[in-house]
């Protein structure tokens, strides 16, 4: 009979999906800030209010709320702010729901994914 995960591999299997979901969210935080005229760009195009501002803070908080999920204390609320972040981006950018044929197929599938990340952040809270 084989024995169970011990409570070393459990953390050590948090900790690895934790560090997996944190370089994500922090990467693109980085990424955009990189590419931030284009990026602020896409928002003026898609009308979106103060489109600088609004991508400064949301990338500020993909990178703050991104390394919060390492650390206890931060990690429920780090996770709420990202499950925000990414549901309000899906929302609005990722508006699958008016497209049809081949251009609805790689945001419909983003979308879904980030259903699936969301999904991640809510275990994480629960560490």
């Amino acid at each position: 009979m084989a024995a169970g995960p011990t409570r070393e591999n459990t953390m050590t299997l948090q900790n690895l999906g934790l560090l997996c979901l944190a370089l994500m969210f922090v990467r693109a935080g980085v990424v955009h800030f990189m590419h931030f005229g284009a990026v602020a760009g896409m928002l003026r195009a898609r009308r979106w209010p103060a489109p600088a501002l609004l991508l400064a803070a949301g990338s500020l908080v993909q990178i703050v709320a991104g390394i919060g999920l390492l650390f206890a204390p931060t990690r429920a609320v780090s996770a709420g702010l990202l499950i925000g972040f990414t549901a309000a981006a899906s929302i609005t950018l990722l508006d699958f729901w008016h497209l049809t044929g081949r251009e609805r197929t790689q945001p419909e599938n983003a979308f879904f994914s980030n259903i699936a990340v969301c999904g991640g952040l809510l275990l994480a809270a629960a560490i």
